[in-house]
């Protein structure tokens, strides 16, 4: 191969395949070669996403704190908001530190590349509560241990998690007949409920 050949091929590994070159690495001799070695250096849970949360323990945070507004009364329930909201960007901004760091640092820029893409085609909107504090625990939690594995498992660890079950409205999703659906049907006749068809989609 000529110095060119080489040159080119560190250019598609780094820039197609990779998340482009570090300052402080030389450029692979051998694109295809630096890309298969990332295999075994890629962290599903690098230190900088274990500090972080787990996505139960947010959305159990943010329930305790939701039930605390509502038997608020009106001089505690402003503050408790604006402490919710607080929490919630700080949360945010963790993440998204965490996110920025791995695609800058990582060893493996190959496999964060797949992180980012799967993130994107699985993607939550922050724009509906509780999803801004829990995008970073769905991308920690559900796509990162599984880009090297079964789609199989990624599918179902994704749907699973909170953070999708929050944004297609499946935590208000209830069987008609079953013992909620009957509740709720006697509590308020006239109220909408029901399956929730989104998952399915």
């Amino acid at each position: 191969m000529t110095a060119s050949t080489d040159m080119n091929n560190a250019a598609v590994a780094l820039n197609r395949f990779g998340l482009g070159v570090r300052p402080d690495e030389p450029l692979p001799r051998d694109g295809k070669a630096w890309l298969l070695e990332q295999f075994g250096r890629y962290e599903p849970t690098p230190a900088v996403w274990s500090s972080q949360p787990t996505g139960a323990s947010l959305i159990a945070d943010y329930a305790e704190t939701q039930k605390a507004i509502r038997q608020a009364d009106t001089t505690t329930e402003p503050g408790l908001r604006k402490n919710l909201r607080e929490r919630t960007q700080d949360q945010y901004r963790a993440a998204v530190a965490a996110r920025v760091s791995m695609a800058l640092n990582s060893p493996a820029p190959f496999a964060e590349r797949l992180v980012h893409f799967w993130a994107n085609h699985f993607a939550v909107s922050i724009d509906k509560q509780p999803l801004a504090t829990l995008a970073g625990a769905f991308e920690a939690e559900a796509i990162r241990p599984h880009i090297f594995g079964k789609f199989e498992d990624m599918l179902l660890a994704v749907e699973r998690h909170p953070a999708m079950l929050v944004y297609l409205d499946q935590a208000r999703s209830i069987g008609p007949e079953s013992m909620a659906g009957q509740r709720a049907a006697r509590n308020k006749p006239d109220g909408k409920r029901g399956l929730n068809e989104n998952l399915a989609r």
